[in-house]
This record gives C-alpha cells, structure tokens and sequence, in this order.
C-alpha cells in the first residue's frame, strides 16, 4: 500500500502588516512591521487545503472555502523556559478556487484583529465614543493592518495570475 502524497500549495506568501500612528492634528504616518508577519497558502484545490487542516486537527469536518488561524509561536530553551515570541502571528489558506473579494477580506479581517490582540490594543464592542477618546485611534490599527495585508495579498496573487482584480477569482 502506497502513501497518498501531501498535497503542496501552489503559491506561499508572507505578508507584513502596516502600524499607523498618529500625529497631532489629523496627520499620520505608516511602517511596515517586518518583525510580525502572515503566512498565507494557496492550494489547487479545496481537498488539498482540507488535508492541510486535517493534519492539525485530527478528525475535522470543515468544508470551508479558506481557513484563518491566529498563532502564537514561542521559543523554548533546553530547561524549557520560554525564550522568545516569534513574529508569525497568524496563517490562513485558500483554495485557487474561491478566491474572490467577500472571502478574502472576511479572511483578512480575522488576521487583522489578530494583529490588534498581538498588538495588545484594546478592542471593546461596548466602547463609549464619547467617554472615550482613543476609540478612533484603535480601531484605526485594525484598519490600516486589514488594508494592508490585502493589499499586498491582492498584488502578489494578481501577479501569479491566481486573482483577478477586477472580478475577483480566475
């Protein structure tokens, strides 16, 4: 009896999300943060992007058309202290298929928030914007980061000719 092989995604990418901050009055000014970082994978197929999830979660029945998953990856020395936090914060795959706008922002949007819990920014859905003035500000480190990793999602996928930018998927 032969082993099935794994299947391999067809594009791999990292994506950097983009800080915000603010300056007095209404300026702003944006950097890449090349220390946190998305992993993002591309499978032919809904079954290969499947069998992915399935080697981490043993007996799992999604049947999803793209999977986010927030991470926190440490380094641990030999007496098993913690060391470090690595900068890989969140990973998501797509099936070539259905990567159109509504999943892949939906996707993004996940990663985006989990950008914001790296971030240790407060997000708070009972936030009284009157009472509280950093609300704006705040929900402005999930925006900026969303808009950027689709950005530079949009481009690289535009550019291996998986995403089509004016109707979406291929």
């Amino acid at each position: 009896m032969t082993r099935k092989r794994a299947p391999k995604p067809i594009a791999t990418m990292r994506l950097y999300p983009t800080k915000w901050f603010p300056l007095k009055g209404d300026g702003a000014y944006f950097e890449e943060e090349r220390h946190l970082y998305v992993t993002v994978y591309v499978f032919a197929t809904k079954e290969g992007m499947r069998w992915y999830w399935d080697r981490c979660e043993r007996g799992s029945k999604h049947d999803y058309e793209a999977r986010y998953c927030g991470l926190v990856r440490r380094t641990y020395n030999r007496k098993g202290e913690r060391t470090r936090t690595l900068g890989e914060f969140a990973e998501v795959t797509f099936c070539k298929g259905a990567l159109i706008t509504e999943i892949v922002s939906h996707e993004f949007t996940h990663i985006a928030l989990a950008y914001a819990r790296r971030r240790k920014v407060a997000m708070s859905p009972d936030a009284d914007t009157e009472r509280d003035p950093g609300w704006m500000q705040r929900e402005e480190v999930v925006c900026y980061a969303a808009g950027s990793l689709i950005r530079q999602f949009v481009n690289r996928a535009h550019a291996l000719g998986l995403y089509d930018l004016h109707g979406g998927d291929k």
